[in-house]
């Protein structure tokens, strides 16, 4: 069986459910979007903040506002996936000069996610806060 990619090949499978059956048949139908990568969940208001927050810090750390945003979605999916590998934009350790301050090397490339034993969680700062 080939895997299913589109809303319309999920349907067709639908189509054995009972018709009277219809709570049945959306849940199966949800659970099927889910299991095929068709349908992501929303994010949370605490992914949003700290959406919001990492976009600010990747601004303020040289990447485009497009690039930020990406970066901070590539993130939030990671996190989601319990991806314990982190970039070097996210640490408190990069430099502006690109060196890293714990290891004294050059940073990473900012679209790379590696697993650092030095790494340290930059916190974001809130709107208004210096």
């Amino acid at each position: 069986m080939k895997p299913v990619t589109t809303l319309e090949e999920l349907d067709a499978l639908d189509s054995d459910l009972m018709p009277n059956d219809a709570d049945l048949a959306d849940q199966e139908r949800e659970l099927r979007i889910q299991a095929h990568g068709l349908l992501v969940p929303p994010w949370t208001d605490a992914e949003i903040n700290r959406f919001l927050l990492r976009v600010g810090l990747f601004d303020r750390r040289g990447l485009s506002a497009d690039a930020a945003e990406m970066m901070a979605e590539r993130c939030l999916n990671r996190d989601r996936d319990m991806d314990d590998r982190r970039a070097c934009i996210e640490c408190a350790h990069r430099q502006g000069s690109g060196f890293c301050a714990a290891t004294k090397l050059p940073v990473f490339p900012t679209e790379i996610f590696h697993r650092c034993h030095r790494f340290g969680w930059q916190v974001p700062r809130h709107q208004g806060q210096e």
